[in-house]
């Protein structure tokens, strides 16, 4: 196994639950699993290395956004792995117990433990498994993208509606000053009318008020 006694830690302090595999050969190549206390965070085990105890894993982090561009083909597995800053190795006997375990800078993975740049999802290659995965992120992004658009309506609606209240009340306030104007011009128009009278009565000396 590759030297990395450096990068030693006491031991991975993750508590992963295991989903399914997406390679296999004779044993799991690639597994992919969840953090127990937060599903929305992934983690992939890709096997890495062997001797007569142990066998290593590669263990690194994955978003939901960098595994759907994953299986549509626009980055590799390689990839996957450089996009994180660190990557963790942890050693298990036959047995599933963590013998050792190691956090490394992604630039200073050993070559060998690494994919090649070539390594792009084929269908073919991989598991039912990651087909499953693949097809239920698929579904998600759909739901959600649905979800967004039913969203931005809704906003769009209440925005309407609001304007239509906006309006209601305008036309509300110019039809009480038009019926206020209109009280106003009768007054005046009485006013006027009393005033002629009176000036009329006062002209032929009949006063037409008691």
């Amino acid at each position: 196994m590759e030297n990395l006694e450096n990068y030693k830690i006491a031991s991975l302090g993750l508590a992963l639950q295991r989903k399914g595999d997406l390679l296999y050969h004779e044993g799991p190549l690639l597994t992919h699993f969840i953090n127990s206390e937060n599903a929305n965070e992934h983690y992939f085990y890709k096997w890495s290395d062997i001797d007569e105890n142990c066998n290593r894993w590669l263990i690194f982090k994955v978003t939901i956004e960098n595994l759907t561009s994953f299986f549509e083909g626009s980055i590799t597995l390689l990839q996957l792995i450089q996009n994180n800053q660190f990557v963790y190795f942890v050693d298990l006997d036959t047995d599933i117990n963590e013998v050792n375990a190691f956090i490394c800078p992604t630039n200073k993975i050993p070559n060998d433990y690494l994919p090649s740049g070539k390594s792009f999802f084929k269908e073919s290659q991989y598991e039912k498994y990651a087909l499953t995965l693949r097809n239920e992120l698929q579904k998600e992004a759909k739901s959600s993208k649905e979800n967004e658009i039913m969203e931005v309506l809704l906003i769009q609606l209440l925005a309407i509606k609001n304007k239509q209240q906006n309006q209601d009340t305008l036309l509300e306030i110019i039809l009480n000053k038009l019926n206020r104007g209109r009280q106003n011009d009768e007054y005046l128009s009485q006013s006027i009318l009393l005033t002629d009278s009176i000036n009329l009565s006062r002209s032929i000396n009949e006063p037409i008020l008691n």
